[in-house]
C-alpha cells in the first residue's frame, strides 16, 4: 500500500492514483478508457493530455461529493519515457560518499 493510500485511508478520503484510474477506464470501456487502450497496444505511453482528462474528472467527482483527495502519480514530472537529467542515477553513475575520518 503506497503512502498515499494511507493517508487517503486515513482520512476517508479518495485515493486518486493514475493507474488504478486509467485500467478502470479501460476495463469499463469508456472514450478514456479506449484512448488509453490505444496508446497500450501500440506500445506507447499514454498521453499526458488522456491521463490529465482521467485525473481531473476523477477530481471533480471527489468535489462534487464534498471531499477532498490525495492525488497518487500525478503530476508527473517533466516528459514522461524521457530521462530526467536533474536527477541522480538516471543518467550517469552513481558518486560514492566521501570516506569519513
Amino acid at each position: 500500500m503506497s503512502q498515499a493510500a494511507r493517508i487517503a485511508a486515513r482520512f476517508g478520503v479518495p485515493h486518486i492514483a493514475t493507474g488504478a484510474l486509467l485500467r478502470s477506464h479501460v476495463e469499463r470501456g469508456t472514450p478514456l478508457g479506449r484512448a488509453v487502450r490505444v496508446s497500450i497496444e501500440a506500445g506507447r505511453l499514454v498521453p499526458d493530455r488522456v491521463v490529465r482528462d482521467t485525473v481531473r474528472e476523477a477530481m471533480a467527482d471527489a468535489k462534487a461529493a464534498g471531499v477532498g483527495y490525495v492525488l497518487d502519480g500525478h503530476p508527473r514530472p517533466g516528459p514522461r519515457g524521457v530521462p530526467d537529467r536533474g536527477r541522480a542515477g538516471h543518467d550517469r553513475p552513481p558518486r560514492a560518499a566521501p570516506a569519513r575520518r
